[in-house]
């Protein structure tokens, strides 16, 4: 999902429950600093689908796996197309916030996914959140 010169954040599955989907992946701090993570506000195909967050601190050169469960109304999206996150990381010491973007992932490929773009930003809370310039 994220390679960066702080981090490396992958899924590693996903997997469907009967009541929605349990997606799990890993964080890898890449940096010498401790980072503290959120990941928030999971759509699948565009469709928001958990409130819920999963949060950590991971240490210099250390990797924690987190798992998202996507709620009841995944199943209304259809055959699984591309999951978005929002994603959060901040140096722990500072609480400065070093990343915070929404993060898309394709795990059967981007061309097999219907939605050709997906800056739109999926789902009316985050759209109510976020600023103007983020639509331009």
């Amino acid at each position: 999902m994220a390679d960066t010169d702080l981090f490396k954040l992958e899924l590693t599955s996903i997997a469907s429950d009967g009541d929605g989907y349990a997606i799990r992946g890993s964080f890898t701090n890449k940096s010498d600093k401790t980072l503290a993570y959120k990941l928030q506000d999971l759509a699948v195909n565009g469709i928001h689908c958990s409130d819920f967050s999963d949060s950590g601190i991971a240490e210099a050169g250390k990797t924690k796996t987190f798992e998202l469960k996507a709620d009841a109304s995944a199943n209304e999206a259809g055959d699984f197309k591309f999951v978005q996150i929002e994603a959060e990381v901040q140096d722990s010491d500072t609480e400065e916030t070093l990343f915070n973007e929404v993060l898309s992932a394709y795990p059967y490929g981007e061309k097999k996914s219907t939605v050709l773009s997906t800056t739109h930003l999926f789902f009316a809370k985050r759209c109510i959140k976020m600023e103007q310039s983020k639509f331009t």
